[in-house]
């Protein structure tokens, strides 16, 4: 799960929470990107990209073994506490 989630952030250059939420309407959408990614899309809260000083990604994050809202608070606390920002949303 936690590996979905980053691949889902990472994969769509934001929080896997916003992939989650734009895509709502299309479960179709969704289930067909989890099954070409052999199940590595995970669109729900708990995966954040990374970005650097200059906003460039740098890589994900994923985490899971709460909720999917403490999963994605816990990997702000981890990036922050690494001394990077997490790309949430495009500016």
């Amino acid at each position: 799960m936690a590996r979905g989630k980053a691949y889902a952030a990472l994969g769509n250059g934001v929080a896997s929470r916003i992939v989650g939420e734009r895509n709502e309407q299309r479960p179709a959408f969704l289930a067909s990107v989890a099954a070409a990614s052999d199940g590595q899309f995970v669109p729900v809260p708990g995966g954040l990209v990374i970005l650097n000083e200059k906003s460039c990604v740098i890589g994900a994050v994923g985490i899971s073994g709460a909720s999917s809202d403490e999963d994605e608070q816990a990997a702000l606390a981890g990036i922050h506490e690494a001394g990077f920002r997490a790309g949430l949303a495009p500016d």
